[in-house]
């Protein structure tokens, strides 16, 4: 006879995460700002050198990605990438300070 709070644990599948990758990318050295929605679903910020690169593990809860990033420079781009594979691209030109935005709507 089970207790009612058997915690006895089923062996499921594994699971593999799946890696979203943000990349913005300009003239090397360009100063930016980027706001992005990180590991835990919060939006962040941070003043970064291009090129800038982040990547980590996302789980099915969390498979949206947007990120924004603006730069002391006429161009500057952003790229969401899912496991290795781009699933948004955007590039911007503007005379003095460009800013640009990508979306991930499902990994």
């Amino acid at each position: 006879m089970r207790a009612y709070g058997d915690t006895k644990k089923d062996d499921g599948k594994s699971y593999n995460a799946k890696h979203l990758k943000y990349e913005v990318f300009g003239p090397p050295g360009t100063l930016a700002q980027v706001s992005y929605f990180g590991e835990s679903g919060n939006p962040e910020h941070a003043d970064v050198v291009l090129p800038w690169t982040l990547e980590f593990p996302i789980s099915a809860a969390a498979d949206i990605g947007s990120i924004a990033a603006q730069g002391e420079s006429s161009d500057i781009g952003c790229r969401i990438l899912v496991d290795g594979v781009v699933k948004s691209e955007k590039t911007a030109t503007h005379e003095v300070s460009t800013f640009v935005s990508c979306l991930l709507k499902a990994a």
